[in-house]
């Protein structure tokens, strides 16, 4: 049997019913909750509706963020199934893909794929992890009385895109497009100074968790990461999402961070991965 793109109707119960799975399935399921403000997007199945694994094709080639073609996520049961969907034709100008966040149970059977259809794959080597946190376990910590709590405005894009670690400078306009969009889409915290300085902040991300945190070095070790983390963590909680972090397993500093908030590791292992032709150096 062919896989399935799902009907929006279909779409609905399909969030439903990934609620099952807790942790394994946050991912999607943040992400259809979203539903996708920006570009276009298909949600495949291996079968309906006893599926054992979910595609999500998300099209950004009519967004200003020249820079993203086409992101790709997934949930599966098994490698078969994650496979099935692989070998779906429809879905993949693989040229222009970019699989996130796949779980590393997962990596051999997508480099498999590719290795077939004549890809390499290009990842950081690193592994992270997805911290969750339910309501009732948020740890509440306050903003500064000397600084005002509001949200980033797409006038701080370019504020973001510098501080962000992972912005190509070479190619900081399509990023600035990029930080754009998650300003005017997605739940963010921003502390000010009273001259309306940013000195601290964090953004809702495309993948649907929290990301992009950060405090000017001359306002750390004050507690304001904790401040920003919390305030907009339960801004995420008050538009119905749940908030999540993909947080590098290695940080230390940042998973003490997350684990003081009252966010609890999901044992995940994850990474994204960017396909390319066998015949390209990068």
């Amino acid at each position: 049997m062919s896989p399935i793109c799902l009907a929006r109707d279909q779409v609905r119960t399909l969030h439903e019913i990934l609620n099952e799975y807790g942790a394994k399935s946050l991912i999607i399921r943040n992400l259809i909750q979203n539903d996708f403000p920006f570009g276009k997007f298909e949600v495949w199945v291996d079968v309906w509706p006893n599926f054992s694994a979910v595609l999500i094709k998300w099209d950004w080639t009519e967004t200003p963020v020249s820079r993203i073609k086409y992101y790709y996520y997934e949930f599966s049961l098994s490698d078969a199934s994650f496979r099935r969907l692989l070998e779906n034709t429809n879905l993949f100008p693989l040229n222009q893909s970019e699989f996130v966040v796949i779980t590393d149970e997962r990596r051999a059977t997508l480099e498999a794929f590719l290795e077939d259809n004549g890809y390499d794959v290009f990842c950081n080597n690193k592994y992270y992890d997805i911290f969750s946190i339910e309501q009732s376990n948020i740890v509440n910590v306050s903003a500064p009385t000397d600084l005002t709590v509001g949200s980033l405005t797409t006038e701080c894009a370019e504020l973001v895109a510098r501080n962000w670690e992972y912005t190509e400078m070479d190619k900081i306009d399509s990023y600035k497009e990029f930080i754009k969009l998650l300003i005017a889409t997605y739940p963010s915290t921003c502390l000010f100074t009273s001259s309306n300085e940013p000195v601290a902040y964090a953004i809702g991300q495309e993948y649907g968790g929290i990301g992009m945190l950060y405090v000017h070095p001359k306002y750390r070790g004050r507690g304001y990461a904790k401040a920003v983390m919390s305030i907009l963590t339960r801004k995420f909680f008050s538009k119905g999402l749940t908030p999540y972090i993909v947080v590098d397993i290695k940080n230390l500093q940042s998973v003490s961070l997350n684990k003081k908030l009252g966010y609890e590791s999901t044992e995940s292992k994850i990474n994204w991965y960017t396909p390319f032709p066998k015949t390209f150096k990068l």
